[in-house]
Order: structure tokens, then C-alpha cells, then sequence
């Protein structure tokens, strides 16, 4: 099963992911990059601010999304420069130093001056050792490579977008990610949810939302759970038990009294439950004694009362418990 479910899966989604990526790229055509360094549709509206937020070109990345990688141009610089006569420069210098070489390599009337290059060049300047020659060379090679790092203005990002999804698009086969040991937590992923994304559907087919709690409290944590979390009938019984006797047969479902009081259900508001989810038509074949519920079949003329007692038997242990929020 699992290897035809797959197959199928690869069949249907290219299609999917196919029509997809057309729309996106229909969508997205006409967004291109200007010269201060905004996105623009073909109107001149601006989209955003400042392409990507920081400007920068994805393909000339250095190292962890940054556009220079400090480390290997340090040692490529100190390379350069084998002879090591010059004493070592002091923070104030360092300070001096960087001062002047940013003045001389930042290009003039550029709008868009990234604060946070600066900040890291200065920080990694100030942190190791440096001699006049090759701190200079060091700023003006890493000034340059953030200049050849910035996104050419006149770039179709737009369509680049629209193909920065489609492509991983088609490689996306699970349809749902299991949370091992967790129940009903499926949630939905890939094709089916970049789908309602692009869609913008009212009706998500596995809403979730995250919420802080106020207190740490763990215990206080596991009571909100409980209160919130989808449970079943099963989960708070311990056995049920079949009557059949000559003028009459029943279901008898015993409930176990810790998880009732830990999901905060009681054997009344149980019994509702089964009467209208089971629609059993009368609140009489439903009663409940102690801790036991019992339960009496609906018989109809199509239905006679042995099978319309099995029939109870299969489903009635999957019967959702209701929860009322008393917060």
C-alpha cells in the first residue's frame, strides 16, 4: 500500500506542483528590483522596502548568510602578507583604520548602507590581531565583495521567487508529518499546504495555533492540555461489557474515575454526548449507574436488535467526549 500510495503521490503532484508554479510565476512576473534597491510591480508600486531586507544577492553568500566570510579572508589576507615586520596595531588605530578605508569604499549617494556589515566588519577588525598593510587590504577586499554580493539592479527577483518555490515543489512527496507518540497531531505540510497558501483558504484543513501560557507551571500546562485536547470515549473507560437477555441486550461501558477527573468529564456529561453523537432518539437508552453507562441500541424494522447491538459495539468507543472550557 505504502509503495503505490507513493506512486500515485508522484503522479497527481506533478501536475499540482506544475500548475502551481505557473501561477506563481504569472503572479509574480513583473517585480523587479530597482536601483534603490526596492521591489516594484510594473505599476511602481513598491512591494518592499529593501530586496530580501538587507539587499543582497542569495547566489554570492558567504558562509552562513552572510555576503563575506571573515574567517577565510582573514587568512587569505595574512597570506598575502608573509613579511611581518610592522608592530601590531592598537584598538585605536584598528579604530582609525576602519574609519578611513569604509569613507574611501563606500560609494557615494548609495541609499542603502548596510548597518549590520558594518557592525560585523567592525567587530571582527577590533577581535584579532591586525598590521597596517594587510588590515587595509582586509577592508577594502571585504568592502568589495559586500558591493559584488548586492542584488544587480533591473533583476526579475519576482520570477526568481516564483522558481525558488516551484523547483523544491517538485520534490515535496509527503503529503503529512506524523509526530510519532503524539495523537492527532498530523499536520499538513508540502504540496497540500503551499496549495491553501496560494489559494488563500478560509477553511485550512489542519488549523493550529500556538499560545504562551502565563504561568510556568507545568502541572497547570498538562490541566490546559487536557482541557483543550481531543479525547475519546476509550480513553476513559476501562471495559465495556455486552448484555443480551431474553426480552432485551445493552452495552455496558465502565468508566475509569482518574481520567475522568483528569479531563474533567463526568459520567452525565459522557452519556449526553453519546445520546446526541450516537442519535439514539431518546434520552431513555442512555443511563447512566454509578460509574457504568449503559447503553441500549436503537432497533428499527430495517435493523433487528443483535446487529443493531454490534453495530453500537464498533463505534461507540471512538464517541468524542465533550469539554467544556471553564477558565
Amino acid at each position: 500500500m505504502a509503495g503505490r500510495e507513493g506512486l500515485v503521490d508522484t503522479a497527481v503532484k506533478t501536475s499540482e506542483t506544475g500548475y502551481m508554479q505557473r501561477r506563481l510565476v504569472k503572479a509574480l512576473e513583473d517585480l523587479t528590483c530597482s536601483y534603490d534597491m526596492s521591489v516594484r510591480n510594473a505599476e511602481g508600486h513598491v512591494i518592499q522596502l529593501c530586496y530580501g531586507e538587507d539587499g543582497l544577492d542569495p547566489m554570492y553568500m558567504e558562509g552562513k548568510d552572510k555576503p563575506v566570510d571573515f574567517v577565510g579572508l582573514y587568512l587569505n589576507t595574512e597570506a598575502a602578507y608573509p613579511i611581518r615586520v610592522d608592530p601590531i596595531l592598537t584598538p585605536s588605530q584598528k579604530k582609525l583604520h576602519l574609519e578611513t578605508v569604509n569613507a574611501e569604499c563606500k560609494l557615494k549617494g548609495d541609499l542603502v548602507v548596510s548597518t549590520e556589515f558594518e557592525q560585523d566588519l567592525e567587530t571582527y577588525v577590533m577581535a584579532n590581531a591586525f598590521r597596517p598593510q594587510p588590515v587595509i587590504s582586509f577592508i577594502t577586499k571585504a568592502w568589495k565583495k559586500f558591493y559584488r554580493a548586492r542584488m544587480e539592479p533591473g533583476t526579475a527577483v519576482g520570477a526568481l521567487a516564483a522558481q525558488s518555490i516551484g523547483e523544491p515543489g517538485t520534490q515535496m512527496t509527503l503529503k503529512t508529518f506524523h509526530f510519532a507518540g503524539v495523537a492527532s497531531m498530523n499536520i499538513t505540510l508540502g504540496v497540500p499546504r503551499i496549495k491553501e497558501i496560494i489559494n488563500a483558504s478560509k477553511n485550512i484543513s489542519t488549523p493550529i495555533i500556538s499560545s504562551i501560557l502565563p504561568s510556568k507551571d507545568p502541572v497547570e500546562a498538562i490541566e490546559i492540555k487536557n482541557y483543550l485536547q481531543k479525547a475519546t470515549l476509550k480513553e476513559v473507560t476501562d471495559c465495556i461489557e455486552e448484555v443480551i437477555i431474553p426480552d432485551d441486550c445493552f452495552i455496558i461501558v465502565y468508566l475509569n474515575k482518574e481520567e475522568m477527573s483528569r479531563r474533567h468529564v463526568t459520567p452525565y456529561s459522557i452519556a449526553d454526548n453519546i445520546y446526541k453523537t450516537m442519535k439514539l432518539k431518546s434520552h431513555e437508552r442512555v443511563k447512566v449507574l454509578d460509574n457504568a453507562i449503559y447503553v441500549y441500541p436503537l432497533v428499527t424494522k430495517k435493523r433487528e436488535a443483535f446487529f443493531a447491538l454490534k453495530a453500537l459495539q464498533a463505534t461507540i468507543l471512538d464517541v468524542p467526549i465533550r469539554v467544556r472550557l471553564e477558565f
